[in-house]
């Protein structure tokens, strides 16, 4: 049982503080009960706890559960917790991913990196029970849990200023960069900045280094690398997280969007899928004008819009994309309008 307290958390995000340590959010309260939790108790494959929200009514059959998981994302993904920042795209306002964010590779004390490792048992309890958490995370994040190689396409789908810039280093003469004129237009340092925006040497003594037509692809080579591995440490917390729950050799079986889809979901509704593993109760049929009716809207709705829907109905903003095979997937009878069609089992 996981007592949480929502109007502390609620004060918290209206403050605008960071809950640097884990106290105070939904999050933070859930990292510290059950941290000293068995995690044989995480293994399981239907909901892995239960949940109060102290103060407000409700018994936890499912949707306390999922409401809470919901919440835990939404801090993951706001100034409330210090472990994810915005991916740098998302900062300066271009290129793609603007939408997704990074493990913060500054958060790397102690308490932060037990906090990864929390989140991680979150994932892993995610794909033991598949109640989706609502992520969003770029391909290299995914990419790193399940150990694929990364390189410059990564980096440009998080930071495309950087990667323009390494573009130029790597073809000076390209770029009519010549030797005579380097200074004129890199005036640099062997240092770099972080995507939570500190500064970080990429080589010893690397602030008092400058950056020569010589040594140029030296330096390009190491602010890749290093831009490309700066979260480590915090996605091997994950990793440590994980493999408590789920057998972490089991990942190498996965790719980067196999991992996120049985983790965070199909960010996009497919109606024809949702219709497809729809049947009908209390009388009510296909054919039915208002039934007509919720399915015209919904192919109006905007993505946001259908994803609030799916909330409403199912208490998830994303589902799994194989959802017409899976028995126990996309259930849609909570409020007595449909329901998921049932997968018949063999010899039934």
């Amino acid at each position: 049982m996981c007592i949480r307290d929502r109007k502390k958390a609620f004060d918290l995000a209206q403050s605008g503080k960071v809950d640097s340590d884990g106290r105070v959010s939904v999050f933070g309260q859930c990292f510290r009960q059950l941290s000293a939790l068995e995690v044989q108790r995480l293994r399981s494959k239907a909901k892995a706890f239960s949940v109060i929200f102290r103060g407000e009514s409700g018994e936890d059959a499912g949707g306390v559960y999922r409401e809470a998981m919901e919440h835990m994302c939404k801090e993951l993904q706001s100034g409330s917790l210090p472990l994810f920042v915005r991916c740098p795209n998302s900062v300066q306002g271009v290129g793609v991913n603007r939408d997704k964010w990074l493990p913060n590779p500054s958060a790397d004390n102690e308490i932060q990196l037990s906090m990864f490792e929390f989140l991680g048992q979150l994932l892993g309890i995610a794909l033991r029970t598949k109640n989706l958490l609502s992520l969003d995370w770029p391909p290299l994040v995914w990419k790193a849990l399940v150990a694929t190689p990364v390189g410059m396409s990564d980096l440009r789908g998080v930071d495309l200023c950087v990667a323009q810039a390494l573009d130029t280093l790597y073809d000076l003469e390209g770029h009519g960069v010549t030797r005579e004129v380097f200074t004129d237009y890199f005036d640099e340092t062997f240092v770099t900045r972080n995507s939570a925006g500190d500064t970080v040497e990429l080589c010893g003594g690397g602030a008092a280094r400058a950056v020569t037509y010589e040594n140029h692809v030296e330096f390009a080579d190491a602010m890749e690398r290093y831009r490309l591995q700066e979260a480590t440490q915090q996605i091997a917390a994950i990793r440590r997280g994980m493999a408590t729950v789920v057998p972490c050799g089991l990942l190498s079986l996965f790719t980067h969007r196999e991992l996120e889809m049985h983790i965070a979901g199909c960010p996009v509704m497919d109606l024809s899928l949702l219709r497809s593993c729809t049947t009908y109760s209390s009388g009510a049929s296909e054919d039915d004008p208002h039934v007509q009716g919720m399915w015209e809207a919904l192919e109006n709705f905007s993505e946001e819009q259908r994803c609030m829907f799916l909330r409403f109905v199912w208490g998830y903003l994303l589902y799994t994309s194989d959802a017409a095979d899976e028995e126990d997937s996309v259930d849609l009878g909570g409020r007595g309008l449909i329901k998921k069609k049932k997968k018949r089992r063999k010899g039934a």
